[in-house]
């Protein structure tokens, strides 16, 4: 037993001996460090994460969605009745808004710029609206230092997914704004397609339910054209301020008219009232104001003297009407072929307006 342990030690040792010579044979050699590589520069022109301008900023903002889909829909409402002149280019339109859009639309400017301590945002607002209406036009908006002329029009999907981000669990807000919306449309007294469909697209991409919006569709479709008492009360009233006006010149009574429109918005949305039922009040202080203006322009001097100067104009020609029809001269006979070119064009335009009526 033992000569087997020896033998079995002398196998170990030697089996060790060998594992030693090839270690020594071997030796492990230690690399030096690699120099790693030096970063390179990133380059920032290629980057797309650049800095917006503040036009793109202001675009990009909740106030700058909510004036485009604005602009939009007020450009929707002129593109069938204006008619573009050949000294510009047919996008720019020429066409005046009533004084009520105008009241309601500076009454959402001025709103949205109440949180704004710097004076211009609002004028870049209006600059903002005047660049994609550019039917809408006032002075205001001239005075901002933004140009708007380098950016790219945005979508209603893409307006709209801003307002989305801006107004989150605020569901009340997005159907006030298409509520708006409907009163502007409507406050012309007509509605055609094109405002109809841009309506339609804002609020599906604002989410809006159709229950809702059918119930706002169908308030202003059914409204009474007669005014109530409390709409004849509140015309009773802007004339009564108007007339209490010391500066009796337009731009004077024009900002007492937007006053008092401010006014019963802001006493309409403290009782949560339907737009739909204010519009018939707003249109009947509208009438009333325009009423105001049209006395103001008769009883003022200026105004007398075209009159009488177009009397004898006319005059003459219901003189050169009558010796046509006498003594059928050819140079007569050619005044009333221009006077019956004219009649179809009346019929034309009416025919278009009753049109648009029936819509």
């Amino acid at each position: 037993m033992s000569i087997l342990l020896l033998i079995l030690a002398g196998v170990v040792v030697y089996y060790l001996y060998i594992t030693l010579q090839e270690y020594l044979k071997n030796p492990t050699t230690i690399k030096p460090p690699t120099k790693e590589p030096s970063p390179t520069p990133y380059p920032l022109d290629s980057s797309p994460y650049t800095a917006q301008t503040p036009e793109q900023r202001l675009q990009n903002s909740y106030e700058g969605a909510s004036i485009t889909l604005l602009a939009y829909m007020l450009q929707a409402g002129v593109r069938k009745q204006a008619k573009p002149t050949s000294q510009q280019d047919s996008s720019q339109l020429e066409s005046t808004f009533t004084p009520l859009q105008i009241g309601l639309v500076e009454e959402f400017v001025r709103s949205l710029s109440l949180h704004s301590t710097k004076p211009e945002y609002e004028q870049n607002l209006r600059a903002l609206l005047t660049h994609y209406a550019p039917a809408y036009t006032t002075a205001q908006a001239k005075q901002s230092s933004l140009d708007f002329s380098t950016l790219e029009q945005p979508s209603i999907a893409h307006l709209a997914g801003i307002f989305l981000d801006n107004t989150y669990g605020e569901y009340k807000k997005r159907l006030q704004f298409v509520e708006l919306l409907l009163t502007l449309a409507w406050s012309d007294r007509e509605l055609n397609h094109d405002e109809q469909d841009i309506i339609l697209d804002i609020a599906a991409f604002l989410e809006i339910d159709n229950a809702d919006f059918n119930e706002l569709y169908e308030s202003f479709e059914t409204l009474e054209p007669s005014p109530s008492d409390e709409a004849l009360k509140a015309a009773k009233t802007l004339e009564q301020l108007l007339s209490e006006q010391k500066e009796q010149d337009q731009a004077s009574l024009q900002q007492v008219f937007f006053t008092h429109i401010q006014k019963l918005c802001a006493n309409a949305r403290k009782k949560d009232k339907p737009q739909a039922t204010l519009l018939p009040t707003l249109l009947a202080c509208e009438q009333a104001y325009i009423d105001t203006l049209q006395q103001l322009e008769s009883s003022s001097p200026k105004s007398r003297a075209p009159k009488a100067s177009k009397s004898p104009k006319s005059d003459d020609k219901s003189r050169d009407e009558l010796e046509s029809t006498l003594e059928s001269s050819s140079q007569h006979s050619a005044d009333s072929t221009d006077s019956a070119d004219s009649t179809p064009q009346t019929t034309s335009a009416k025919k278009r307006d009753n049109s648009w009526d029936n819509i």
